[in-house]
């Protein structure tokens, strides 16, 4: 199955939506046939670490990029403003912490827009679908995109058995996290 991801409002890669993308990332590692399934968690919780890098290094143009109206006007912005997008200087940046190639991978492929779902899935898709299903459930400090439908057809299309209680098990572990700080 091809799926495009939508273009929703803004994004940004706030701790509560990369913590959810984590989340999601291992629990969907955990449902499906993954490749290389126990690096779901720090590559969902990394996979955006270039903007964190941008907005540190380069804080006039992260201002000018903050302003994109969806992810596909993000990273034509960096790559028309910088020569490069956050998820390639993030790999960079793995790469240099000696994180595994897969983890570095699944940053450069967050940067695409279409995506097949096949088994067994790619990591890069899982983290993909997981930062997806973060922005649709509003884990955002800085606005919600929430989108109601598109959460049940991101778990239909992983054939994700019973998503309402998916869901419930997400929001239990995300609230143990918030209950750790």
């Amino acid at each position: 199955m091809m799926f495009a991801s939508r273009k929703p409002g803004p994004r940004r890669a706030s701790t509560p939506t990369r913590l959810a993308a984590a989340i999601f990332s291992d629990l969907l590692a955990q449902r499906s046939s993954t490749e290389n399934p126990d690096w779901a968690f720090l590559a969902g919780l990394l996979h955006d670490i270039g903007l964190l890098l941008i907005a540190t290094g380069l804080p006039d143009h992260s201002l000018a990029v903050a302003d994109a109206g969806s992810d596909y006007q993000l990273v034509e912005w960096e790559r028309q403003l910088l020569g490069f997008t956050h998820f390639e200087i993030g790999a960079d940046l793995l790469m240099r912490w000696n994180c595994p190639a897969i983890v570095q991978d699944v940053s450069v492929f967050c940067q695409s827009n279409t995506f097949q779902y096949q088994s067994p899935l790619k990591l890069g898709t899982v983290v993909k679908t997981a930062s997806l299903l973060a922005d649709a459930s509003g884990m955002s400090m800085f606005g919600s995109n929430q989108d109601s439908t598109l959460v049940p057809e991101l778990l239909d299309a992983l054939n994700i058995q019973k998503p309402a209680a998916f869901m419930d098990l997400f929001r239990a572990e995300y609230s143990g996290f918030q209950t750790c700080v």
